[in-house]
Parts: structure tokens; C-alpha cells; sequence
């Protein structure tokens, strides 16, 4: 994928994108609460289950024991941190002394003005597969932003270099259902994992403590409100094309004839994967 298309995108959608991210949000909360709960073993303010539709798929290392930080994580790194939506809730929880926030596009940043404070939190732009990453980490954390990456593998092993021993790696990602409707229509879709495959790939530096699945469904009224939806959280980074009037017609009758409820309204899937992990 062209990461110049996903960075501009997501720099239009900086100003739209928390009054629209809605699963995002709840995706970034629910991962609040597992990290507290599972990787750094405390109980948090992050969603919990019953704000899912979920279909879980649960995985738990029977043999490893649940070893907490027992001063919170000291030295934390957000990747993908976007408007700082993860941040603010990790921070209702726990008082870092460092705290690095890492995005691919600069324009975050004038999002990220409460967060910033000079000694302790900084904002580190640039694309998290090269740029350089701050060492001695006691936890890597990141929402709703590996699905981008074109080296996943590569990333991880940077990620096991960055980290303390016993660090911990907190993450959402999107499975291969996220968006399956668009992905029906349009023919092109992010090369996504299922959670098996992911697991697979994390576990070569680290021991898997949790992982889950579930699928969250929002219906909009009409296909047009489901591309305004995605424009406005950035989420179109994979085509240049333009929507002609011919291009949106035929899209729009399509996915009402495919993707309609019987109440009139449309939906879209999304599909998000949890994974906390402790280097070994």
C-alpha cells in the first residue's frame, strides 16, 4: 500500500476524526482495560466486553504466569497514537515517567498539545517501520494502526529490540473481515491476518498472554453516510481514483442490494484483534 495516500488521508480526517471514530474509541478502550488487567495487572477504566458485539475467540498461555509490573510501566511507547485517543485513557491509569507518541503524520500533533509536556511526553513523528525508536522500553502500545505496516515481521523484531526484557507489547490490529463489505465491492482490501496468523508472528519474540477477536457492526442509513464515515476517520488510504457520479451510483446501488437490514439501514464490519504479549 502507498503509506504518502494513508498519511494524507489521515491528516484531511484530524479534525473529524474523534467525533467519528467511534469503534476506534472502543477498541482503544477495550485494549486499555486487557493491558491492565493482563499485561500490566491492574484493573482499568477501559471498555468492557458487554460494549462489543462480540464474537470471541480467546487464547491464554494455561502454562504462563501473570506477572505484573508492580510500579506501572515506566517508559512507554505509543505507535500510531492519532489524535491520542489510547494515551488519554492509558493515562487515566498510569503516570509514566516517559512517554514517547509516535504517528505517521505530523498534523496529529496540534491534537496533542494537552498531552505534551516538556521532560516527559513527546510527540515522535515519522513512519514507525524506520524511525528510530526510543530503548529500554517497559511497554509498546498501539491502536488500530499495524494493519498499515508493510513489514509486520520486521516491525516486531524492532519492537523486541526496543523493549525491556520481560517488556510488554499491547496491540489492536484488524482481521480479515474488517470491512469485508467494501472489500466485496471495490476488489481491494488491506492484506489482512486472521488472529492465528498474528499470534504466529508475535510469538516468534514474545509469549502471547492474551488474545481475542470480536466483530462490532455499525449501520448507517445509506452507503453514501458509510463513505462519508470512512473519509472522516481517514480509513480510504488504498485508492487514488476519484468518485466519479457513474463510480458512486453503481457502488451505492451495489451495496444496498448486498448490504441492507431489514430496517432500511446498511452495515459495515469491523473486525479488531487484541494481542498482549511479554518479550521473552
Amino acid at each position: 500500500m502507498d503509506k504518502d495516500i494513508v498519511r494524507a488521508r489521515f491528516a484531511k480526517a484530524v479534525r473529524s476524526y474523534d467525533d467519528n471514530a467511534h469503534v476506534q474509541r472502543q477498541i482503544a478502550g477495550y485494549l486499555c482495560h486487557l493491558m491492565a488487567e493482563y499485561g500490566l495487572g491492574l484493573h482499568g477504566h477501559g471498555a468492557k466486553d458487554s460494549e462489543f458485539e462480540v464474537l470471541s475467540t480467546v487464547l491464554r498461555s494455561a502454562d504462563q504466569e501473570l506477572k505484573a509490573v508492580p510500579t506501572g510501566p515506566s517508559r512507554v511507547l505509543e505507535v500510531g497514537c492519532g489524535t491520542g485517543m489510547l494515551s488519554r485513557m492509558f493515562l487515566k491509569d498510569f503516570c509514566p515517567d516517559r512517554i514517547w507518541l509516535n504517528d505517521l503524520c505530523p498534523e496529529v500533533s496540534s491534537m496533542l498539545e494537552d498531552l505534551l509536556e516538556p521532560g516527559r511526553t513527546e510527540f515522535l513523528p515519522g513512519d514507525a517501520e524506520t524511525v528510530v525508536f526510543p530503548v529500554n522500553l517497559d511497554l509498546i502500545m498501539s491502536s488500530s494502526a499495524l494493519q498499515w505496516f508493510a513489514d509486520l515481521p520486521a516491525f516486531l523484531d524492532k519492537c523486541s529490540a526496543a523493549l525491556r526484557e520481560g517488556g510488554i507489547l499491547a496491540f489492536s490490529s484488524f482481521g480479515p473481515l474488517n470491512m469485508s463489505e467494501i472489500a466485496a465491492l471495490e476488489g481491494i482490501s488491506i492484506p489482512y491476518q486472521t488472529l492465528s496468523e498474528l499470534t504466529g508472528l508475535v510469538s516468534g519474540k514474545f509469549d502471547i498472554i492474551y488474545a481475542e477477536e470480536s466483530e462490532a457492526v455499525l449501520s448507517f442509513a445509506s452507503p453514501e453516510e458509510v463513505l462519508r464515515h470512512m473519509k472522516l476517520t481517514g480509513v480510504t488510504g488504498l485508492r487514488k481514483e476519484p468518485w466519479t457520479r457513474s463510480r458512486l451510483e453503481s457502488f451505492c446501488s451495489r451495496y444496498s442490494d448486498l448490504f441492507s437490514d431489514p430496517d432500511g439501514t446498511v452495515r459495515l464490519t469491523y473486525h479488531p484483534l487484541y494481542v498482549i504479549a511479554r518479550k521473552k
